[in-house]
């Protein structure tokens, strides 16, 4: 009988960082090498937080007079030094213009929110695991309905869920969208039988580590991408949130 692994998609319960980061800097050293022996999967959607504007009645597009006060605003609910939102603006507007990514005000504040709450605590976990833990592989699924890669949109494709009723989480069966989901759902089955992802229909996906952070992309084309969005990743590292969980023994 297959032995099946620990997968984690990405969901993060809403607690008070705070409280964690306190008690993950009293006991870091107790928590080291814990789950060793777990081998996993871990990665996000490139636009988690559109999904909750969507869930927002009083959602308005932001503008670039508006955008400064908005950053500065998230940076002091969580305690952040909120002296440097116009670093932070201009960091992500440059990035998501490199990487050919939407730049409007709107997109790097949705940006902003999808990497402090979901793609950087995503990197921190697979950091942590791949010193202790060969098989740890990650992954960005940027794949676009019409709400964009939200939160929660790359489940129907792992689980080959799609149908012909399309809707929020669910674009529709299309030869595209089967094709996707098909490569997807055998690289977990995969791991789940191995413990390494890999198909023959996908290129290889490789080990995690912190020195080339490679990162598999499942889109229409699937690829491999080096340390994904390394500029907007750098920015969190150097904040007072994520700093003290840079060195992992």
């Amino acid at each position: 009988m297959a032995k099946f692994r620990n997968i984690i998609v990405h969901d993060y319960a809403r607690i008070d960082p705070e409280i964690v980061v306190g008690i993950l800097k009293n006991n870091l050293n107790d928590f080291k090498g814990f789950a060793k022996d777990i081998e996993l999967i871990i990665g996000t959607n490139l636009e988690e937080w559109k999904l909750f504007n969507l869930l927002n009645p009083n959602f308005k597009e932001t503008d670039e007079n508006k955008l400064p006060k908005l950053i500065k605003r998230v940076l002091q609910i969580y305690g952040l030094d909120d002296s440097n939102e116009n670093l932070i603006i201009e960091t992500y507007k440059e990035s998501r213009e490199e990487n050919k990514l939407v730049s409007k005000p709107q997109d790097i504040l949705d940006a902003v929110f999808t990497d402090y709450i979901f793609r950087i605590p995503a990197i921190k976990f697979a950091e942590a695991q791949s010193n202790h833990q060969k098989n740890t592989y990650m992954y960005l699924f940027s794949w676009r309905s019409k709400l964009g890669s939200i939160h929660g949109l790359d489940i129907p494709f792992v689980f080959n869920t799609l149908s012909n009723r399309a809707g929020w989480f669910n674009p529709g069966l299309t030869p595209e969208t089967e094709k996707l989901s098909m490569n997807m759902m055998d690289a977990w089955t995969s791991f789940a039988r191995s413990g390494n992802p890999s198909h023959k229909n996908i290129p290889e996906w490789p080990q995690y580590d912190i020195h080339n952070r490679k990162t598999i992309v499942f889109d229409n084309l699937v690829r491999i991408w080096g340390d994904p969005l390394k500029k907007e990743r750098e920015l969190w590292d150097k904040s007072s949130l994520w700093s003290p969980f840079q060195t992992y023994d």
